[in-house]
C-alpha cells in the first residue's frame, strides 16, 4: 500500500517579547485502514497459467459504526466490479468463482489454439489516499488480459463521508462544476504533452472526435493536495492516449472548494 504521507514544516521567527507561533496539529484519524490480500493462481501448463489478485481496504474505528460498515459495504463492491466478480457473494465465493472463470476462459482459449502462449490474469489493486477525521478516500487499479490485442485497465476513485458512511458527491465538493471544465481541459492536455513548452499539441488531437469538449469526470476523489480527477482508457479517447489522472489543487480550485470542509 502507498500511503500519502504530510509533514507540516513551520518557520518560527523569535524576538524578544514576542510569542512562539506553534504549528497546528494535523488531524489524527478516527479509522484505520487495513489492506487485505488474496491471490489465485491456476494453471494449464507450466508457463500458462490463470491469476486472479485482490487488494481491497477494511477500515476500523471510528465513532459511527454503521457508516463504516456502509463504506466496507462500497469498497467490497467496488473491488470485486475490478475482477468481475458477482458483488452479492461474499467475498471468498466471488473471489474463488472470478479464479473459476478466468481459468475456463484460458482452458478454451487453449482448445482453440493449442500454441498459444501467454496467460490470463486479473487483479485489483487499492491505495488510500486520504484519511481525516471526517472523510476517507481510495483509488482503485483494475487491469487484466483474456485474450484479445491488449490488456484491459481502469481506475476508481471515491471519497466518503464518515459520519453518514455515504460517497461524497462533486455537487457537493464544489460550488459550480461547470467551472472546472477549463482546468480539467488544461491538466488533460498537459498530462499528454511531452515536454511543458510544447504548444503544437490540442485537445482535439487527443479526444475522440465526437467528444467535442472534454466532460467533467464524476470519477474522482479528495486528496489533501485538491480535487482528483481520473479518465480511463476509451472514456474520452483511445487506448494509445492512455489513463489520464488530474489534481486540481485547492490553489487552483480556490473559492469553487473549501479545503476546510474536507480536511480541518
Amino acid at each position: 500500500m502507498i500511503k500519502h504521507l504530510f509533514f507540516l514544516f513551520a518557520a518560527v521567527t523569535f524576538f524578544p517579547g514576542c510569542e512562539e507561533k506553534k504549528p497546528k496539529p494535523t488531524p489524527s484519524p478516527l479509522v484505520s485502514v487495513n489492506m487485505v490480500e488474496k491471490k489465485s493462481r491456476k494453471c494449464v501448463s507450466d508457463s500458462v497459467c490463470a491469476e486472479v489478485s485482490l487488494r481491497y481496504p477494511i477500515l476500523t474505528g471510528g465513532d459511527n459504526t454503521s457508516a463504516v460498515n456502509a463504506i466496507n459495504d462500497s469498497l467490497q463492491k467496488m473491488a470485486l466490479a475490478g475482477i468481475v466478480a458477482n458483488p452479492n457473494l461474499t467475498i471468498e465465493q466471488a473471489f474463488d468463482s472470478a479464479q473459476v472463470n478466468l481459468f475456463a476462459l484460458l482452458q478454451e482459449q487453449m482448445k482453440q489454439a493449442p500454441d498459444w502462449g501467454a496467460g490470463f490474469f486479473k487483479s485489483l489493486e487499492t491505495k488510500s489516499l486520504l484519511n481525516t477525521p471526517k472523510f476517507v478516500s481510495f483509488g482503485m487499479n483494475a487491469s487484466g488480459f483474456e485474450g484479445g490485442a491488449h490488456p484491459y485497465y481502469f481506475g476508481a476513485l471515491a471519497s466518503y463521508d464518515l459520519n453518514t458512511g455515504k460517497s461524497v458527491e462533486l455537487i457537493d465538493a464544489v460550488r459550480d462544476t461547470s467551472a472546472l471544465r477549463p482546468m480539467l481541459e488544461k491538466g488533460f492536455l498537459d498530462a499528454k504533452k511531452q515536454s511543458p513548452a510544447d504548444d503544437t499539441l490540442k485537445l482535439s488531437d487527443l479526444l475522440f472526435p465526437e467528444i467535442g469538449r472534454l466532460p467533467v469526470s464524476a470519477n474522482f476523489c479528495l486528496v489533501p493536495e485538491g480535487i482528483r480527477f481520473f479518465y480511463n482508457p476509451y472514456e474520452v479517447a483511445s487506448w494509445a492516449v492512455g489513463p489520464t489522472e488530474i489534481t486540481l489543487t485547492w490553489e487552483q480550485l480556490g473559492s469553487l472548494a473549501d479545503r476546510k470542509k474536507w480536511l480541518d
